[in-house]
């Protein structure tokens, strides 16, 4: 401005009013256009994904303030997004949720909370997504295996679409054969496996031609090849799940308790009189358990992981 000024021969101070005076005129007349709309709601797919994200990233750095975050999120969204009568929502704004919850929503929901439970061991997590899916299953099954976008009680569509193509977002449909992977073996519920394994298989020709648009299906099925190893540690597991976290596990599932819980397959019958146990599994099948991290490293590099 100072440049500007001499150039000009103008006084800084009678430029500067000046000025001053200009955006008074250009603000006045601004004030009379409608302003932009405030899209400032909340979307329970996106929260969900958001959750995911932070529960990783707790798992890949040990920074306690991600899996924080993700808990605190976790309340608010199993709080905010569900009526009074139990049916859950798409959007959440002003203290109020509304519309019917699309497919993806359940999806990346149960897919958040699965991961939830593997970083903080609450098995309350696993409960809820559970219960989650079979109402994915009632609501929104389709006669050739998959699910639809929208729940059966939604009237207010001409035709029930089904999305099958992972695009900027994975499918609803490629998450939830993921979820029916894990939960089915956290539960021991086989239909659940053979739905994942039917949909991933009737995938299969056109996400190999089509990679680019089934990559979470490719990632399942790759999964569903090499098969998953189950992880379990029982007794003081704080420090170790945090150690064993931080490692490049793929296609792993992992449980932890101070003791063995009867409730869960998985944690069924692991006892221990050591201050930790470590099983590792594959199809409920376990091997000698081991008292270290390291011990089940080696583990899981003799068997491939």
């Amino acid at each position: 401005m100072p440049v500007f000024a001499a150039n000009r021969q103008y006084k800084i101070e009678d430029l500067q009013l000046l000025l001053d005076k200009c955006n008074n005129i250009l603000l006045a007349v601004r004030e009379q256009r409608v302003k932009p709309a405030l899209d400032d709601k909340i979307i329970l797919s996106w929260n969900a994904l958001m959750n995911t994200a932070y529960s990783k990233a707790y798992a890949a750095t040990g920074n306690t303030a991600y899996r924080l975050k993700a808990i605190n999120n976790m309340k608010f969204l199993l709080s905010a997004f569900q009526t009074a009568e139990g049916r859950w929502q798409h959007v959440w704004k002003n203290d109020t949720a509304k519309y019917p919850a699309f497919l993806d929503d359940y999806a990346y929901l149960i897919q958040a909370l699965l991961q939830l439970s593997r970083v903080t061991a609450n098995t309350e997590y696993l409960v809820q997504a559970k219960e989650l899916c079979e109402k994915v299953i009632t609501d929104f099954s389709e006669p050739d295996g998959y699910f639809y976008y929208t729940p059966e009680q939604q009237t207010d569509i001409i035709v029930r679409k089904k999305e099958v193509y992972d695009g900027a977002t994975p499918s609803g449909n490629s998450v939830m054969a993921q979820n029916l992977l894990e939960l089915g073996l956290l539960f021991d519920q086989r239909d659940w496996l053979e739905r994942s394994y039917q949909m991933t298989k009737g995938l299969g020709t056109v996400a190999v031609k089509y990679p680019t648009s089934f990559g979470v299906w490719l990632a399942g099925l790759y999964q569903q090849i090499t098969g998953t190893k189950e992880v379990v540690l029982i007794g003081d597991f704080e420090n170790s799940l945090s150690e064993l976290l931080s490692q490049p596990l793929l296609h792993s599932i992992i449980m932890a308790a101070p003791k063995a819980i009867e409730a869960f397959p998985l944690l069924k019958d692991k006892n221990t009189d050591k201050p930790l146990a470590l099983f590792l599994c594959e199809n409920y099948a376990c091997q000698q358990p081991v008292f270290s991290v390291n011990d089940l490293l080696k583990q899981l590099n003799k068997d491939g992981l």
